[in-house]
């Protein structure tokens, strides 16, 4: 397969990839899901904050994770959770979402990312679906989801395949799955 190609995926392309010429991307496109995605993670914050939670975004070098939550547990004490939050436009058309685990940095080099077992690991996995906004999240421990992928090894979770504008990789997990799995908790905006 050609850089740029996305035969298997068809409509699941990311938008900001014009169609036509292999691979030619459209910085005003991507610029306009960048934003939408920065709206759905303050989305995230404020429903976390509605529901009484303490929550922050990490700034500068330091921000490791889209989101940290203090959430208090009886007989416990309050513990820090780190979040990952993933806007995803196609999911409801295609009826998968998209699971990243590999992207190619600015210097071209490979790394684990989103649920790579390798990858930054946050304790909450929150992906956001709707087109064109996100009315929908799924909120689930990524080691729930690192058991399913592996569970479905077979079949959906088989393959990586291309994703987004920096030659990304990952999976694609079936919405009927993701809605059944035991664990998540989907909400609606």
């Amino acid at each position: 397969m050609r850089a740029g190609q996305f035969p298997a995926l068809g409509a699941h392309r990311p938008q900001f990839w014009r169609a036509g010429a292999a691979g030619s991307f459209d910085p005003a496109v991507f610029r306009e899901k960048k934003q939408a995605g920065q709206s759905f993670e303050q989305t995230v914050k404020s429903y976390f904050e509605a529901q009484g939670f303490q929550c922050w975004k990490d700034k500068g070098d330091d921000a490791k994770y889209d989101l940290n939550v203090l959430v208090p547990i009886p007989l416990w004490g309050t513990v820090k959770l780190t979040c990952e939050i993933k806007a995803d436009f196609e999911a409801v058309k295609t009826g998968r979402l998209a699971l990243q685990m590999l992207e190619r940095t600015a210097g071209g080099k490979v790394r684990a990312c989103g649920i790579h077992p390798k990858g930054p690991r946050p304790d909450i996995w929150i992906h956001g679906i709707g087109d064109p906004d996100i009315n929908e999240m799924w909120i689930i421990r990524l080691g729930i989801i690192h058991s399913c992928a592996s569970i479905a090894k077979k079949s959906w979770a088989k393959n990586l395949s291309p994703m987004g504008q920096s030659k990304a990789r990952g999976i694609f997990m079936p919405l009927d799955e993701a809605r059944k799995t035991v664990g998540g908790q989907w909400v609606t905006l």
